[in-house]
């Protein structure tokens, strides 16, 4: 579960798209036996991905009224659609989350942790992991900044005295992603959200 909030009084708790993602591939793991629906477990696995409400409501229609999906699972999946919201990334959109939207990053530190310390550990056992823990996370979020946002429209942004400020207050990570997030405030597109009706 994901915990999204500026005023605690004000949070929103989400699920993690990659558990549930991780749970659809459970219930449809008999579409990824057959060659012809692997596409449809394909489709049904990536819905918690989905960045747009449009295509995630057209995709769930179209997977609701595949022949090839038994009673039990059209029934799993519209009890799951009843709180969409929750696991979603298209509903998420509306809340600044810095672009999480899994808790497997939290999830994959804890079992580090749980593999390299113990409660005999010494303090510069554990001095050692989270500096260790630390060098890694860094050399990784310099590889991820242009996957993130490439170099040349990055630095675009150095100037910019409201991404300054927060630079001196978030994480290196979160300040990417955040730069990521004005870059595409600035650069939108507009679509229909209902399909052929004129405005």
């Amino acid at each position: 579960m994901i915990g999204v909030s500026c005023e605690l009084k004000n949070s929103v708790h989400l699920y993690c798209a990659w558990h549930k993602s991780k749970n659809f591939k459970k219930q449809f793991l008999y579409l990824n036996k057959n060659k012809s629906q692997k596409s449809l477990y394909t489709t049904i696995t990536n819905l918690p991905y989905i960045d747009k409400i449009s295509r995630f409501e057209d995709i769930y229609k179209e997977i609701i009224s595949n022949k090839e999906l038994s009673k039990e699972s059209v029934t799993y999946l519209k009890s799951n659609y009843k709180y969409k919201e929750k696991w979603a990334k298209c509903f998420h959109m509306s809340f600044f989350t810095c672009g999480t939207f899994t808790t497997q990053r939290m999830e994959s530190f804890h079992a580090q942790i749980s593999v390299k310390l113990s409660l005999t550990s010494t303090l510069q056992e554990v001095l050692e992991f989270f500096v260790s823990f630390e060098n890694k996370t860094t050399d990784h979020i310099e590889e991820e900044k242009d996957t993130i946002l490439p170099k040349n429209i990055s630095k675009g942004y150095e100037q910019v005295r409201l991404l300054q400020k927060l630079r001196e207050l978030v994480h290196p990570y979160i300040y990417e992603k955040i730069k990521k997030q004005y870059h595409d405030g600035l650069n939108y597109s507009v679509e229909d959200v209902i399909k052929e009706k004129k405005w």
